[in-house]
């Protein structure tokens, strides 16, 4: 049962719930208010009531007419009428005086006049000098009373009392009455709480953006998932301290959440949170030698701003995309120029066959044969990865157009590699390995590739050796050995990018 109650619930809008919750708590608090200051008032009205009507009897016992008229164990009209005066004056339901051998003196029924009180047993005390309250049973019906004691002034002993009360109704109606204002209050709070839950639910609802819990759920793991899928440095700021930030921030900056971002990379300082456009801004920033596009823009709740945004992309994945895809692009060319040449070739090889001029076609293949002719040849058959024989065409491109030599030498059949980290950071690494030994003097150089199941191996051969700031450069870069053979004057430099 609790289960099902439970599963209905979930079932029901946020908004709803909220309400449901709220109200539920404001009735709670107030129901608990109202019946403790209920009991609390019945309990202080009862204790005052009785004690109103002891000091009541005790005024009328000790009146001198009454007193006299007591002694005398006689009732007059003046007697009669003090006793209506009373009544009427007090709110009481009955008066009524009689002596120490109970013989009434006054009663609202007038026909038990001069006849014994009844008063179900509970009047003695009042008859042995004793004041108080009680609630009793008598010819009337049952009723709250209180006895006051008739002390003869001269004799100093109870001649009489006197006893009066209120029945039973009368006083429950009047504790009703009472506690009329109490109930109205209760209704009337419960109304302001019902408006006040649903105003206060519709708040939260809105400061949730309308959304229900489980849509906030997804929502946030939607963003947990981008930002980790994100191939560039995400931070979220507030107050210029990180609130959020992605895997790759973390791992490249090095920062932890709660850093302020403008002290941990101060280049980003110059993005003042009180004046960058609302649309962003776009820069490129130098930060512990390497370059970042850096996209930054306000982020707004509500027409406030809570925060700020910072996208920061390494430069040398830009630049390793564009030279991808420039050498893909020298690659496809390059083809497209090969097979024009191929078919031209194959022309004249065909012609000189058919021409029966064999010495001329012995000496054209020998040309063809030639070593520095398989250059091009061996990158297309043996390099089945576009981007990769792109990459070994553009180096020797510019090692060509800088007056130098870039022999390249296949090792091996070279696959298409389905693992991208593996062939970007194989393109990367060559990019920069590049980029620095195309400054040496060394004008002939040759460049070995190699592919097994450990990875893909490049080795640089250089004749000569290299001067202490490049090599420095290349040692710390990951995956790059740099191996000096002395005996032979040579420098090795291997590049591994494994599985």
């Amino acid at each position: 049962m609790l289960n099902k109650v439970l599963k209905i619930w979930n079932q029901q809008r946020l908004l709803l719930r909220l309400m449901t919750i709220i109200l539920t708590v404001i009735i709670i608090t107030v129901l608990v208010m109202f019946f403790s200051m209920t009991l609390l008032f019945q309990h202080n009205y009862e204790k005052n009531f009785r004690d109103d009507l002891v000091a009541i009897a005790k005024q009328v016992s000790q009146d001198s007419m009454v007193v006299g008229l007591t002694r005398q164990t006689k009732s007059t009209p003046e007697l009669l009428a003090y006793e209506d005066f009373m009544e009427e004056n007090f709110d009481l339901d009955y008066l009524v005086i009689f002596t120490s051998n109970r013989t009434r003196l006054s009663h609202p029924n007038r026909s038990l006049i001069y006849k014994d009180y009844i008063g179900n047993d509970d009047y003695w005390d009042a008859l042995k000098g004793k004041a108080y309250s009680t609630i009793g049973n008598g010819t009337m019906g049952i009723s709250v009373r209180a006895y006051a004691p008739i002390i003869d002034p001269d004799s100093k002993k109870v001649i009489g009392a006197v006893g009066l009360g209120t029945m039973m109704d009368n006083y429950q109606t009047r504790i009703y009455e009472a506690r009329l204002p109490f109930t109205i209050s209760l209704i009337v709070g419960s109304a302001i709480g019902l408006l006040l839950s649903a105003a206060l639910a519709m708040v939260l609802k809105r400061q949730m953006h309308n959304m229900e819990p489980q849509q906030i759920g997804q929502v946030l793991e939607e963003r947990n998932a981008m930002l980790n899928n994100i191939q560039d440095a995400v931070f979220v700021t507030h107050d210029g301290k990180i609130e959020l930030m992605n895997d790759v921030a973390a791992k490249a900056f090095q920062l932890n959440l709660g850093d302020r971002l403008s002290e941990k990379i101060t280049v980003l300082s110059v993005f003042d949170e009180g004046i960058v456009k609302e649309k962003g801004e776009t820069t490129i920033v130098e930060h512990l030698h390497r370059s970042y596009v850096v996209s930054v823009a306000p982020i707004y709740v509500r027409r406030t701003k809570m925060g700020m945004i910072y996208i920061l992309r390494d430069t040398q994945e830009l630049y390793s995309l564009t030279q991808q895809l420039y050498s893909t692009k020298i690659y496809a060319q390059l083809l497209a120029k090969q097979h024009h040449k191929y078919l031209n070739k194959l022309h004249v090889v065909y012609g000189l066959a058919d021409s029966k001029n064999y010495v001329t076609l012995v000496n054209y293949l020998k040309e063809l044969i030639q070593p520095n002719q398989f250059k091009f040849e061996q990158i297309i058959f043996f390099v089945h990865s576009g981007e990769i024989a792109g990459t070994l065409l553009l180096a020797e491109k510019e090692y060509r157009e800088n007056g130098k030599t870039l022999r390249i030498e296949i090792l091996g059949e070279i696959p298409e590699i389905s693992d991208a980290r593996i062939k970007n950071e194989w393109i990367n690494r060559m990019q920069q390995v590049g980029g620095l030994i195309r400054e040496l003097e060394q004008t002939t150089m040759t460049l070995a590739l190699e592919y097994s199941e450990d990875g893909l191996f490049s080795q640089y051969t250089i004749p000569g050796t290299l001067s202490e700031e490049i090599k420095q450069k290349l040692m710390v870069m990951d995956d790059v050995e740099v191996i000096e053979v002395k005996q032979q004057t040579l420098v090795i430099i291997e590049i591994k990018i494994g599985e």
